[in-house]
């Protein structure tokens, strides 16, 4: 486990998930919802607490299991309200999505283990990007992880999903949830060196798109949700674009070009 990476996005997932649920007393009491307060309060937890474990897994067999609990207890978070063809619409396309995404992280981890011998995470800094496998363990990460963070066009299950979930559903989602795609970039990225500048470029330009496209759609929403919903996209693409920045600007007196 890299901690000082690991200590960043663990206190924003304390922070959110403790000011949601202060707020669900509120927006989602008992007295008016008896049906669904139980489990949307147990998912909400489990979907709080996957990610502490998934920050913490210092392998991918520990990793993947979190991450599963993860898509699944925000799948049920979602469609509390399951009665309404919407919800139910915008569950199903999350659900796909979401493993989507996971079946591209799990040929990412077959490589890293093909590439290690084992399915501990390797030390920061100790794989070469020129060994046979580093590409394609680059290209399935930003495509998995880009997946959940919302990074467009993998952002497709996004807006629906923010718009027919309960409010701090959203506020998890946005929060922190999305944040898990940007952590699992960067603590791939963290095990090579030196990272290829062309690797910098890319991930820069996915931010670009993101962060212009995201603002430009969230211009002409009329659903309060989904301008938030577009809102986190470019938020994500700005924080895409700072380590694409980063990435790029470390590299670029080592590079060829």
């Amino acid at each position: 486990m890299d901690r000082p990476l690991a200590a960043f996005f663990l206190i924003p997932i304390f922070l959110v998930s403790g000011a949601c649920a202060v707020y669900a007393n509120g927006y989602w009491p008992a007295v008016k919802h008896a049906g669904t307060s139980r489990l949307l309060g147990f998912f909400l937890g489990l979907l709080s607490s996957s990610m502490v474990l998934l920050i913490t897994a210092g392998n991918s067999v520990f990793f993947l299991i979190s991450w599963e609990v993860m898509a699944v207890s925000a799948y049920f978070a979602i469609t509390a309200e399951n009665e309404d063809h919407e919800v139910r619409k915008a569950g199903f396309v999350y659900l796909v999505c979401t493993h989507v995404g996971t079946l591209a992280l799990f040929v990412m981890f077959i490589i890293l283990r093909l590439m290690t011998g084992s399915f501990a995470f390797p030390l920061s800094a100790t794989l070469s990007p020129l060994g046979p496998g580093a590409a394609v363990i680059f290209f399935t990460a930003l495509f998995g992880f880009g997946m959940k963070a919302g990074i467009m066009p993998l952002h497709i299950w996004l807006p629906a999903a923010h718009a027919n979930g309960p409010s701090h559903v959203s506020a998890m989602m946005s929060g922190v949830m999305l944040k898990m795609g940007i952590y699992g970039i960067i603590r791939i990225l963290s095990m090579f060196s030196p990272v290829p500048l062309w690797w910098g470029v890319v991930i820069l330009g996915a931010g670009i798109i993101s962060g212009l496209a995201g603002v430009i759609s969230a211009i002409g929403q009329h659903d309060l949700k989904r301008l938030l919903a577009y809102s986190s996209i470019e938020n994500i693409g700005i924080i895409t674009m700072a380590l694409g920045t980063a990435l790029s600007a470390s590299q670029w007196e080592m590079s060829p070009w």
